[in-house]
């Protein structure tokens, strides 16, 4: 069960990230 979890809030980190990453290209480009 933790891993699983750490699996979820890891890929639902990576996923922000990339949102956030293409969110600020969005705006500076």
């Amino acid at each position: 069960m933790y891993t699983d979890f750490a699996t979820l809030g890891g890929t639902l980190i990576w996923f922000a990230a990339l949102i956030a990453l293409t969110h600020i290209l969005g705006h500076t480009l």
